[in-house]
């Protein structure tokens, strides 16, 4: 029997316990508690070369998403959980495109820049079963990068991850991989599931949800949603999983344009 992956969201406060005997997938906004494998493409030097021009370009316009949520104390009162995630410009108004996950349940956001600078930021709206969100900034833009909306990705392609990877201060940190394989099912503990997503091996972090999955030339071909570690006797290595973009940007377009969650 076919061993069904079950995600579990990576928040410190509220896990209580784990799947057992099977490969657990996790959310990977974060709190630090889970990190992903490292990634296993090896690259030649002009490889290398261009993809660290790739890099360098993509930069500008990817974001670390700060999000405040309130979660019970154990106490029967509440208290204040801090999340970090990670966000993208993707259209020319510079709207932020993320993860239904990352902004679940935010009382604030704010959004630090690729310079280092924190501007505030409001949920424009969600969509947790695609788990997709679009987040806009105050007195804030950034140039969109592009959607690779027409390209059909590969098994064996070069992938760019791009994330908030542990919270860490500075710039983004950058992954390289391959689509390992297609059309992946994930089930959330949540009882969402999504389908038809993309699996590399590129390097996942807690932190890294909602940041971009970039094709060779630095096109976004997916989001950045989950990453899988073992359980049981099941061995999960360099395994995370994105929506593809062609099923993506329809519905991020559509929440940009939302008046309310």
């Amino acid at each position: 029997m076919r061993r069904r992956l079950s995600v579990l969201v990576v928040v410190s406060s509220l896990v209580a316990g784990g799947v057992s005997g099977g490969v657990v997938a996790w959310l990977v906004e974060g709190d630090g508690t889970r990190a992903g494998a490292q990634a296993g493409a090896r690259l030649g030097g002009d490889a290398m070369t261009g993809l660290a021009d790739v890099a360098a370009r993509i930069r500008g316009s990817v974001v670390a998403l700060n999000v405040s949520t309130t979660v019970p104390d154990g106490l029967g009162g509440t208290m204040t959980h801090k999340v970090a995630g990670t966000g993208f410009a993707f259209d020319r108004s510079g709207d932020i495109a993320t993860n239904a996950h990352v902004v679940s349940g935010a009382r604030s956001v704010s959004v630090t820049l690729p310079n280092g600078s924190r501007v505030a930021a409001t949920v424009v709206a969600s969509d947790p079963d695609a788990d997709l969100a679009v987040v806009r900034m105050q007195g804030a833009s950034l140039p969109p990068l592009g959607l690779a909306t027409d390209l059909h990705p590969r098994v064996g392609d070069f992938v760019i991850a791009a994330g908030n990877a542990l919270a860490l201060e500075g710039t983004p940190t950058v992954t390289v991989g391959i689509i390992s394989a297609l059309g992946r099912t994930v089930s959330f503990s949540n009882g969402t599931t999504l389908s038809h997503l993309l699996q590399t091996d590129a390097a996942i972090s807690s932190g890294d949800s909602g940041g971009p999955l970039l094709s060779a030339s630095g096109a976004v071909i997916g989001i950045t949603t989950a990453g899988a570690s073992s359980s049981g006797e099941a061995l999960a290595q360099n395994i995370g999983f994105g929506i593809p973009i062609a099923r993506a940007a329809p519905i991020l377009h559509r929440l940009a344009t939302s008046t309310s969650d």
